[in-house]
């Protein structure tokens, strides 16, 4: 029952995606929560969750943040009870997570996975290059669980010109093969100039996300320069990196002579910071949350306004940057950074800081932190499978370390 609770907790993304019907859970949370109470009618007895004290104060300021505006006449119970129960339901997966997984038999099956979700890439890329149709992997009959229809989205993908596996979107194919690298790459650094590290580096480039080339170049930093010197007095790590060098040179090459390619490179154009009206979604998924916090009360910058609470929030205070900019003015998207910031405060910031200074103290651990980290300036992280992955992945090797000290 453990190992079927692993293999569900990797497939969390792609299950994530559908709805089962009760409002507010995904298929995929249903799941863990089914085999979650095998597991405990297997042991005849209720297990705690394992969560190391270092998480404890900013998991309690992220429960009690929303309920700090309890008495305000704008406050919604219902949605703050809401985020509440998802918080709630995050945490204690992390912690059973901690708990029941083998973390070595976890990768082994990422790995798969990921390999699996791939080869589906390819195929899809191959049918779309040769017929121009795109081949859409959906399962029949489930509902999705943002509440768009299958319908709309298959109208909407007809005409997209990048494939994406199993996923709804590019960037979650591309955030979910970077975090395996990453994780991989972790427990053996040595492998980043292995044929398996190119093929999924090779994956990356041609998903043509940003996101993807981000991941890209966090993995060459952290795992590449930092260990130049390793590198340079091993040849057979030598040569695979003169090789990888070249391989990039001539797709970075032809990608300037394939309008596709152009047209991804170009999206670069909207990182624009500057603040107005009619700006891109480079804008919005980057700069406009600053823009949000900026506009809070000085209160709300410190304590945060709690999740669930931002909808209410932004209209009783006409935040300005909530209006027509990004994607329009019923958007709520915020960055993973933003959201810590928006939600949580300047003393969640910090909380959560300081949980992840403790992280640091592990060698291993640190690469997948700080890439948490990093993704959460580009990208939507918080509270979803991305985040739980980085976070349990480096937590584990922190716990590993530890053990091992």
């Amino acid at each position: 029952m453990e190992k079927l609770f692993t293999i569900f907790l990797i497939l969390l993304p792609v299950t994530n995606i559908y709805g089962c019907g009760i409002p507010g859970v995904s298929l995929g949370k249903l799941i863990l929560i089914v085999l979650l109470i095998g597991i405990f009618v297997q042991k005849q007895r209720i297990i705690a969750p394992r969560i190391p004290s270092f998480w404890f104060p900013f998991c309690i300021w992220v429960l009690v943040g929303p309920f700090f505006y309890l008495l305000s006449d704008w406050f919604s119970i219902n949605d703050a009870i809401y985020k509440f129960i998802g918080v709630i339901g995050f945490w204690l997966t992390f912690g059973y997570g901690l708990k029941i997984v083998d973390f070595q038999y976890a990768l082994k099956i990422y790995e798969k996975c990921t390999f699996l979700f791939s080869l589906i890439f390819l195929l899809q890329s191959a049918v779309f290059f040769t017929t121009g149709r795109n081949l859409v992997f959906l399962i029949p009959g489930l509902p999705l669980a943002d509440a768009t229809s299958i319908s709309d989205y298959l109208a909407g993908q007809s005409v997209w010109d990048r494939q994406c596996s199993v996923f709804l979107e590019p960037a979650y194919f591309a955030i979910y093969v970077g975090i395996f690298l990453c994780c991989y790459l972790s427990q053996k650094p040595e492998k980043l100039f292995s044929w398996r590290a190119f093929f999924y580096i090779a994956i990356l480039l041609l998903i043509r996300s940003g996101n993807g080339y981000f991941c890209l170049i966090y993995l060459f930093v952290f795992f590449g320069v930092f260990r130049l010197r390793q590198i340079i007095t091993n040849k057979k790590n030598l040569v695979s990196l003169l090789v990888l060098v070249a391989a990039l040179s001539f797709f970075m090459y032809s990608s300037s002579q394939n309008q596709e390619f152009q047209d991804t490179f170009n999206r670069v154009s909207e990182l624009d910071a500057d603040y107005g009206e009619g700006k891109t979604s480079g804008f919005e998924r980057i700069y406009r949350g600053y823009y949000l916090f900026d506009d809070l009360p000085a209160l709300s910058k410190l304590i945060g306004i709690g999740q669930g609470n931002l909808e209410a929030f932004s209209q009783e205070y006409h935040l300005k940057s909530y209006m027509n900019v990004g994607l329009g003015s019923d958007s709520l998207y915020l960055n993973g950074i933003q959201q810590v910031l928006v939600f949580s405060g300047i003393i969640g910031v910090c909380l959560l800081l300081l949980a992840i200074l403790c992280l640091c103290r592990s060698k291993h651990a640190v690469y997948i932190i700080l890439m948490y980290v990093a993704l959460s300036f580009m990208s939507a992280t918080y509270n979803t499978p991305n985040m739980l992955f980085l976070l349990l992945f480096a937590t584990q090797a922190w716990a590993a370390s530890a053990r091992k000290a």
